[in-house]
């Protein structure tokens, strides 16, 4: 079970029956402070000029937690110019010398054999129960209401990390990338608060964000865990702090989840997409050796979990069983793409037009995308066309240039969607001596004409002046 909360903690020190607020333990030094460290802190107490430190033997239970009382005795006082080193085994009270006298003295006042007594407590009695904590960076949903003022907190559109908890009291643990355009923007804030919202998030809060958004997970039948987003520095950042979700326990071996999955759950009309399933046990632990029996409401699928997609859109439902374990997929088969891209076999950059030489051939393969998800396809479910004098392509994709140059189109298209770039060919051109007189014309977007600026003329009294329209 998860929950949302401030802890407000109250961290007390009782020193000869009176108590004392602590500042923090393992917090930076404050002056007129005292401060608690333990070895979770460092190997030593933080640097100063000028340091009271009371050396502390925790008792019995040292275990550090809300609502609870831990007895300590004091092993020694040490003045120090500086910072000390803290053993594993003993906790260390901290005071800046040019703090008050009144919590000196207090210092001052105590003999190695005292005890003292550590409390902490909380106004929320939650937090007594808590196992795990960490920080939310920004509170975006509670009791049902969004933030006010997110639209203000952050604009910016970034990779995102949150937490929401549903009224049920099931947790919903949400990334979503960013700064990849066009694969993905990210979201602002305030659109995170109303995408959670939608997702039936009574209480949520976000993470830190940007390149620290990553996702593992492990799916059903898998040995191990793999990352599902794309980080937006290129690879997991180092961080200090994650929330991992861990089965313990003995497995048993049994199967009691089925899952699905796929490379796309999204194909054009007559397409086809491979299906695996995957079986766990209780503990996530993957079990092997099961008979899959594979359906599809549209369309069919092999017994290998093949899918082929009618040659009409609509959304199927692919079904696998094992036993009395099942499970179920959509996919959504698509007849006209939202966008189409052109790009080269071997590069993934757009093309907006080519450039060849005389008789050079290229494969090129063409994206298409619904939304922004891309859609399952090969070439040869695309239509290529192509007009003008600059070559000729076939149904894979391969375009071979005319050996006589030449300028054209190709285009690529699916149901009602199409993409167009242009194509030039390299092709012989008439030699014109000298330059001294040149008689103006234009063909196939090439224009000449006679040029007597003496800037631009390096002998006799002219040259030759040659544009090119490279839109055409």
């Amino acid at each position: 079970s998860a929950f949302f909360g401030t802890p407000q903690l109250q961290i007390e020190l009782s020193i000869r029956g009176s108590k004392y607020r602590l500042g923090g333990i393992n917090k930076p030094l404050r002056k007129g402070e005292f401060l608690l460290y333990t070895a979770d802190y460092a190997s030593n107490t933080p640097a100063s000029k000028e340091m009271l430190n009371l050396i502390l033997v925790p008792k019995d239970d040292s275990s550090l937690s809300i609502g609870h009382e831990i007895e300590l005795q004091v092993e020694s006082i040490l003045n120090s110019s500086g910072s000390i080193s803290i053993p594993e085994d003993r906790w260390i009270l901290c005071l800046t010398a040019d703090s008050d006298e009144w919590r000196k003295q207090t210092l001052e006042s105590l003999s190695p054999g005292d005890s003292v007594t550590l409390s902490i407590s909380s106004g929320d009695p939650r937090w007594s129960e808590c196992t795990y904590a960490t920080g939310s960076l920004y509170k975006l949903i509670t009791n049902g209401l969004i933030t006010e003022n997110l639209d203000k907190t952050d604009k910016s559109r970034a990779p995102r990390t949150a937490v929401g908890i549903r009224k049920d009291g099931s947790v919903l643990f949400y990334t979503i990338d960013g700064r990849q355009i066009p694969y993905s923007a990210g979201v602002s804030l305030l659109e995170l608060a109303q995408r959670l919202l939608e997702l039936g998030c009574i209480e949520a809060g976000a993470l830190d964000g940007g390149g620290s958004t990553v996702i593992y997970a492990q799916s059903a039948g898998d040995e191990d865990t793999t990352v599902r987003n794309i980080p937006s520095n290129g690879r997991e950042r180092e961080v200090s702090t994650f929330l991992m979700l861990v089965s313990e326990g003995e497995s048993s071996g049994k199967g009691r989840t089925l899952s699905l999955r796929s490379s796309s759950y999204v194909l054009l009309c007559g397409g086809q997409l491979q299906f695996t399933a995957g079986i766990c046990d209780e503990k996530g632990a993957p079990v092997c050796g099961r008979s899959i029996v594979w359906s599809a409401s549209v369309g069919s699928i092999s017994s290998d979990g093949l899918y082929t997609a009618p040659d009409h859109a609509c959304r199927a439902e692919i079904n696998a069983s094992d036993q009395d374990l099942q499970g179920r997929i959509a996919v959504d088969v698509i007849r006209t793409p939202d966008t189409i891209r052109l790009l080269t076999q071997d590069s993934d950059t757009e093309l907006t037009r080519l450039d060849l030489e005389r008789g050079e051939s290229i494969d090129l393969t063409a994206d298409a995308f619904w939304g922004q998800m891309k859609i399952q396809a090969v070439d040869e479910q695309f239509t290529w066309t192509c007009k003008g004098n600059a070559g000729a392509i076939d149904q894979t994709g391969r375009f071979t240039a005319s050996i006589n140059g030449g300028s054209g189109t190709i285009t690529v298209s699916a149901g009602d969607a199409s993409m167009t770039i242009g194509v030039f060919v390299k092709t012989t051109y008439s030699c014109v001596e000298g330059g001294e007189r040149v008689l103006s014309g234009s063909e196939d977007g090439l224009t000449w004409s006679q040029e007597n600026s003496p800037n631009r003329v390096r002998f006799g009294d002219g040259s030759l002046k040659m544009v090119y329209d490279l839109s055409r």
